[in-house]
């Protein structure tokens, strides 16, 4: 596992952990995941698929999708996993 996907593993469990009874959607740059079992619901519920236990969501959608999942019946938490890297030069 690279360190990046580590890394967002760890926070969106941690996520889970705050929130258990909801879906965890994680921003990570241009996409919010869902992991696990909580990526099987979302991939279900808006038609997509999950690969290598993720399911990807663009932030344009966020809107849409968040809407969907809540209408299906499900509750929502979102997290921005995006952190500043400082440049190298």
């Amino acid at each position: 596992m690279t360190d990046l996907m580590t890394d967002l593993r760890k926070r969106w469990a941690a996520a889970k952990r705050r929130h258990p009874q909801h879906l965890i959607l994680l921003r990570s740059g241009d996409f919010y995941e869902a992991m696990d079992a909580d990526a099987s619901v979302v991939a279900k519920v808006l038609d997509r698929r999950v690969t290598n236990g993720l399911c990807g969501i663009p932030a344009w959608e966020m809107d849409r999708a968040v809407f969907a999942l809540v209408a299906a019946g499900y509750r929502v938490a979102t997290e921005d996993s995006s952190k500043i890297t400082p440049e190298r030069g």
